[in-house]
Parts: structure tokens; sequence; C-alpha cells
């Protein structure tokens, strides 16, 4: 027994095959943002090029700033950590100074006991922890500060899409409130001149024999 399409019907076949729609090429061109400043603009182009853009729609994009803000938060978090780690790792190649030979007679033998030589280990790994945070609370403060400046410019576009949509609102009222002026003029004119043709008739009838 065989199987297979009876009767045989190419065309019918073809025509069931949805063929995969294209993208467009403008799509194709754009790259997916992969930064706080490349997704502001990606916004802008995208506020300009569709000015009147729903309220769900900015919210989506308002969190996706949020979201690629984050990512680069944590980008710069990462990046510092490696930094410290690695200047860690140097330090304890060079090895640390402790502090137990007397500067006034360096090159005399000089002999320790456990005791001070696990206290000057402990003072210089304090001293090393303490450097460490050191770098650390700079490093937090400079991101702060770089958190501080993406933040502003989000608030400073956000008012500008405020500003321009108030401008767009004032300015279709005026539209709406020239043409209602504009209508209500014409509605005089029209019933004046109705009057005016009715006087006429009348008045023309009168005078008639």
């Amino acid at each position: 027994m065989t199987t297979g399409i009876h009767p045989i019907d190419p065309a019918r076949v073809l025509k069931k095959i949805q063929p995969r729609p294209l993208t467009p090429p403008e799509l194709l061109q754009q790259r997916t943002p992969t930064s706080i400043r490349a997704l502001q603009g990606l916004i802008k182009q995208a506020s300009q090029r569709h000015r009147r853009l729903s309220v769900d729609i900015k919210k989506i994009l308002r969190a996706g700033e949020n979201i690629a803000l984050d990512r680069e938060v944590l980008l710069i978090e990462n990046k510092n950590l490696q930094t410290a780690l690695n200047n860690e790792r140097r330090r304890r190649k060079r090895g640390k100074h402790m502090g137990l030979l007397n500067p006034s007679n360096p090159s005399l033998a000089q002999f320790f006991s456990p005791t001070k030589v696990q206290a000057a280990r402990e003072q210089a790994d304090a001293n090393e922890t303490a450097k460490i945070n050191d770098q650390a609370r700079k490093e937090d403060m400079k991101l702060q500060r770089a958190i501080l400046r993406e933040q502003k410019q989000a608030e400073l576009m956000e008012r500008k899409e405020q500003r321009e949509k108030e401008r767009l609102e004032a300015a279709q009222r005026r539209e709406e409130a020239k043409a209602a002026a504009a209508a209500k003029h014409f509605g005089k004119e029209g019933t004046r001149g109705g009057l005016k043709e009715a006087y006429k008739k009348i008045n023309c009838g009168l005078k008639t024999p």
C-alpha cells in the first residue's frame, strides 16, 4: 500500500505553506543597545518617530532603561572587584612588610618571638584590609556619582518628553478653539445673510402692484 498525497496537486500544497515574513531592512540595521546611553538614544529616536506613544509603551521603555542602568552598574561593580582582586594578588606576590626589623641596626642579626611575628602579621593584614576597604570606598563613591549622572540624564529626558507632550496638547487645544470660533463666526454670517434675503423678498412683495 502506498502513502502520500492523492491526488497529486503541488499548487494546492504550496498554497497551504505560508512563507515566513521577512524582517524589514531598517530593523536589521538597528543593533540591540548594550548600554544605558545607547538605550536612551534608541528611546529618543522612537519618541521622535512616534510622538504620541501610549502610556503603557512609555512605562515599558522606562522599565527597560532602568534594567539597562542596573546592568551597567553591575558591570562597573564587577570590573572594580576584579581590579581590587588583581591588586591584592600582586601585593601578596611581593610579600608584606611587617615592620619587625629595627631600622637603627638593620645589618645586625635580629630574632623575634612567634607571638611578636603573629602580632606583626595580623597588623599587616589589618593594614592591607584597610587599604582595600579605602579603595573600595573610593570606587563606590565614583560609582555612585556615575549613577547620579545617569539618573539626572534620565530625569531630564523624562521632563523633556513631558514638556513636549504638554506643548502638543496646548497646540491641539488652540487649533480646536480656532476651529470652534471659525464655525461660530460662519454660523452667524449665514444667519444674517438669510435674514437679509428674506427682508428683500418681503420688500419686493410689498412694492408689487
